[in-house]
Formats: C-alpha cells, structure tokens, sequence
C-alpha cells in the first residue's frame, strides 16, 4: 500500500509538472481496495480493472519503474508506453489491464472465465470496478451471462462514500446493491474497503467460492476515495472538504500502520524505513522512465494488423517494411476519409 501511495504521490507531481500527459487517475485512498482484492489472487487467476491501473500493477507485481515508464509514454514501459496510465496490462502477471471506458471490462471478465471454463482450468477472474457502472445495461447483461453460464467471476465493486460525478441516490432509483445483483442469481459479500485484511478476506472467500463452485460473486468494497478524480481535473467538488475530512480520518495507510504497531508486529523505526524504501524505489522508477527513449514514429504501425495490398475501398495499408500507401480507393470513400 506504501508503495501505491508513494508512487501516485510521485505521479501526481509529474503530471502537473507536463512529463505525463492525457489522463492520470489516482487511487489515493484505495490502496486498501485494491491490495486486499489483488492478495487474494493465486498466481494462475486473471484481474482486470478500471482506469486505475497502475495501482493494480503494482498490486500484482509489475516492476514499479515499468509502469512509471509506461506513463511518461516510453519504450520502457510495460506496454512500451501504449497504454498510458488508464491501460497498463502485464499478461504474465495474468493481469488484462485497465479499461477506460466504464464497465467496459465486465463482457471481457465473462469471455476471460469462459475461455478458463471451456479448457478445464481452475482458474478465477476478477473484475474490479467502480458503483458507476452498476448504472450500465452491461452491467446487468454481463451478470446474466456469469449466472446463467456459471462462470468463475468475482466483481469486486467500490462503493465509494461521496463519490463523483453525484451519489450514488441522485443516478440510480434504488441503491440497493444486493437485492440488484442477487436478483440477477448472483451471491454477493461486503467489506470494509478501508481495511486492508477485511478486504482480503472477504475477497478470499469470494475467491474461494467462484473456484470451488463454478459461479460469479460480487463483493462490495465500501471505500472513501480522496475527492480528486482525475488528474487532468483537480477541482475539489461539492462538499469534498468534509469528505476529504472524512478520507483522512480513515486513511488505509495510517489505520492499518498504527494497528500493526498497536499489536507489536511493527515498530515505529522500521514504519519509517518502509516508507523511505518506497521513496527509494519510486525515485528508481522516475529516473528509469526518464531514461527510456521515446517509441520511434515507425512503431505507430507495429502490431496494426493490415494486409500488404489494401482491400477495394480502403484508405491505406501498411505493408512489410512498416511504410504506409495509399491504396486506390472509390470516390466516395477517399472523399468521406474512411
């Protein structure tokens, strides 16, 4: 948790000093979340997430200077800097990456657990997400499909305490998560997405089900998210002065540093030097991404899957070489730009 905290700390000063650019949503408060979801995980399980990325990479082992790299954009990064902080993916660590598009991912979980179905293997896909896309038709489409199919799925939904662009009550006519889901046919659990062993335990059992007994569960993390949601928009909103209030007397990091100490398994000289290692490896990383080079302008076309000889009606190809030609087009289509 130390380590997400310091990095989106680090982050947040690098985007608004221009070295990252587009979108950067931090997940200051949700460290708790998204480390007790991730824990619960065994190394042969998928997880897919939101925008927030980069703090699930980090949860689930990507290299810190990695995922920094990938959002100043550079070759170093974990997806040779394509992705950006909202679509950091590492397939060996069995994450599909984050989704920028809300609820985007659900059809994706589905198709995931399908596929670990079809090959008979034990296997369990997570999907986190914000209460947001509780709102989606995909939402309730996706669940369908995971009871109906039995599929090994966990949804793990923040439910996050005065959230944005309005409460959860001023866009949704019931709130009730429960009695939404489990009329779909899909059990749900709860926990205090503050607390990162409740997290963990919950999610663990949730985990334990979806594997054992072939069928989707959601579990409801309530959490308090600091007000700010995004980067590229840092205006404090509404009422966010007693909600970041309300954040800071419930910060994971400090709740969970001073229960650890309380019960003698922490002492306060080594709750220092875990955040000074943190700071260490954070900086590692700033200095990491700097170094990388930036991706050439012929990469644009890596992994763009064209024919060497455009189609009838195309716009361009691309052919072996990576060099782009303009193929004989019908008059219609040159002049709409197809």
């Amino acid at each position: 948790m130390q380590l997400i905290r310091r990095f989106d700390e680090r982050a947040g000063e690098l985007y608004g000093a221009g070295q990252i650019g587009g979108f950067l949503h931090l997940a200051t408060g949700e460290e708790a979340t998204i480390v007790g979801a991730a824990r619960a995980l065994e190394d042969r399980d998928w997880l897919l997430t939101t925008y927030r990325s980069h703090a699930h990479a980090l949860a689930r082992g990507t290299e810190p200077s990695r995922v920094m790299a990938e959002l100043f954009g550079r070759v170093g990064g974990v997806c040779r800097g394509r992705g950006g902080a909202m679509h950091v993916t590492d397939v060996e660590r069995r994450f599909l990456g984050g989704f920028g598009l809300v609820g985007a991912h659900l059809p994706v979980a589905a198709g995931a657990a399908l596929a670990s179905t079809h090959q008979g293997r034990a296997e369990v896909t997570m999907c986190v997400l914000g209460d947001g896309a509780v709102g989606n038709g995909i939402f309730g489409e996706s669940l369908n499909l995971t009871a109906l199919w039995n599929l090994p799925v966990v949804l793990v939904i923040t439910r996050g305490l005065g959230g944005f662009p309005s409460p959860g009550d001023a866009s949704a006519a019931s709130t009730d998560l429960q009695r939404k889901v489990e009329g779909l046919g899909v059990k749900t659990l709860s926990c205090d997405g503050m607390d990162v062993l409740d997290t963990q335990a919950v999610c663990a059992e949730a985990v334990r089900i979806a594997r054992t007994e072939r069928r989707p569960v959601l579990v409801e993390a309530t959490n308090h998210r600091a007000p700010t949601v995004s980067m590229s928009d840092p205006t404090l909103r509404r009422d966010d002065k007693e909600v970041l209030a309300a954040w800071k007397a419930r910060d994971p990091l400090l709740t969970f540093g001073d229960r650890l100490v309380s019960v003698g398994l922490l002492e306060t000289a080594e709750r220092a030097r875990i955040q000074m290692q943190a700071n260490s490896v954070i900086e590692q990383a700033v200095s990491f991404a700097g170094r990388s080079p930036h991706p050439e302008p012929a990469a644009l076309y890596d992994e763009v899957y064209l024919t060497s000889d455009a189609p009838a009606g195309a716009w361009y190809g691309v052919d072996a070489l990576g060099t782009t030609k303009q193929a004989e087009a019908e008059p219609h289509v040159r002049e709409s730009g197809a």
